[in-house]
């Protein structure tokens, strides 16, 4: 006997509509009427329930899909249509929902991170020129715009409560914030290195000798890191088993750093060296 199997998928249900009916009251003694209480989030004659507004929410703010295309999407593969303008509109409910719970937890944990990044950039809010704000690491970023003014930077509610290392540009909005160590952006640092070194190459060598060793000493450092993380993962201990014991990393300070070339090559991208 030999068999195949095929997977695939059912039509689309038909959308279900649940009715609500609040009964109302009227005292033939007072002559008050008093009506019913709908269910909580049933506030309109009619409406979109919750799990179409998931899978909207999910193609519009998840998949970053144009808000009529994913109108589309939803009616394709869930076989029910819904207006753009409702689609349109749950960027703002989103944004409202994110304010209560999930943005005070994110600036909790940067306020509380030992190194934190810093960057302000142009952008367009409310149809006119603003500064978007950043306050990242490697797993969070939080973001809020306005003017490019030392208040509006406090105003993201992060910076203020640092007690590591800022991690930044020469902008000098950045100064007032006295109370933690600052630290300069590695790829601005290696810009500024090369504007020296290109100005006049033959005189300022030691800004490529000095760029070069900042290269040459992320990549060791990234590589001992990928190394104690792969040495670690291995090492991890499974359910009722005897807890294994860590490896030490291996050292790097012996690593020796190339020193200028003759012949500098090109200068690399410094936009790819953010981890610095």
């Amino acid at each position: 006997m030999r068999r195949r199997q095929v997977f695939d998928l059912a039509e689309p249900p038909a959308p279900r509509v649940t009715e609500y009916a609040a009964d109302i009251k009227h005292c033939p003694g007072c002559g008050m009427k008093v009506m019913g209480v709908f269910p909580a989030g049933v506030e309109s004659a009619a409406q979109y329930g919750p799990k179409i507004t998931a899978k909207v929410a999910d193609a519009v703010l998840g998949h970053h899909i144009p808000v009529y295309r994913s109108t589309l999407l939803v009616m394709e593969l869930c076989g029910m249509k819904v207006s753009t303008g409702f689609a349109a509109s749950l960027r703002a409910k989103a944004a409202r929902l994110l304010e209560t719970g999930f943005l005070p937890a994110v600036r909790a944990l940067l306020a509380g991170a030992p190194v934190v990044h810093a960057d302000e950039t142009f952008t367009r809010a409310a149809a006119k020129t603003a500064f978007l704000h950043v306050a990242s690491t490697g797993h969070l970023t939080l973001m809020h715009t306005g003017d490019r003014s030392a208040a509006t930077i406090d105003a993201g509610d992060v910076l203020p409560h640092l007690s590591g290392v800022l991690v930044r540009d020469g902008y000098a909005g950045y100064t007032h914030l006295d109370h933690v160590l600052h630290a300069w952006c590695g790829a601005r640092l290696l810009r500024d290195l090369r504007g020296i070194h290109e100005a006049d190459s033959d005189a300022q060598l030691w800004a490529r000798a000095m760029a070069d060793t900042l290269l040459e000493a992320n990549r060791v450092a990234a590589a001992a890191r990928d190394a104690w993380n792969s040495a670690r993962m291995s090492c991890v201990p499974s359910t009722g088993s005897t807890p294994a014991r860590w490896p030490v990393p291996a050292r790097t300070t012996g690593t020796r750093i190339p020193s200028l070339p003759v012949t500098p090559g090109p200068w690399p991208d410094a936009s790819r060296n953010t981890a610095m």
